[in-house]
């Protein structure tokens, strides 16, 4: 038997999700709002899990709603909100998705450019 140190809930959900992120970045997700694929890159991981500001819990709630996000991107049709700043776009996607209201953020560094996966959360 190892003398490996024992993973916590926070490690397996990482190491879960980090799978499923990995096989999303593989397909084709296309968004009707756009008309175009949506990629899906590192840059949304690492939005995702690496924020100093965000708390183990947090990210492991975004982490799990993951498939809606998906879900979302393929079926909305419009973008609820648009930011530009720092030189570049924000696009949000928002809907009831299985009963849970989320927000789907896409960036861009042209407005009708191609659009990044960057982050979802849980709108309360």
């Amino acid at each position: 038997m190892s003398k490996g140190k024992k993973k916590g809930k926070y490690e397996k959900a990482i190491i879960k999700w980090r799978s499923y992120y990995e096989r999303w970045r593989k397909e084709v997700t296309f968004c009707p709002a756009f008309d175009q694929n949506i990629l899906v890159t590192r840059i949304g991981w690492d939005h995702l899990v690496s924020s100093r500001f965000r708390t183990k819990v947090e990210r492991v709630a975004r982490l799990e709603v993951l498939p809606l996000a998906k879900k979302l991107i393929k079926k909305s049709t419009t973008y609820q909100e648009y930011r530009y700043k720092n030189h570049l776009h924000y696009f949000c996607l928002v809907a009831d998705m299985d009963g849970i209201k989320i927000k789907v953020v896409l960036s861009s560094k042209l407005k009708t450019g191609t659009k990044n996966f960057l982050s979802v959360m849980v709108v309360r």
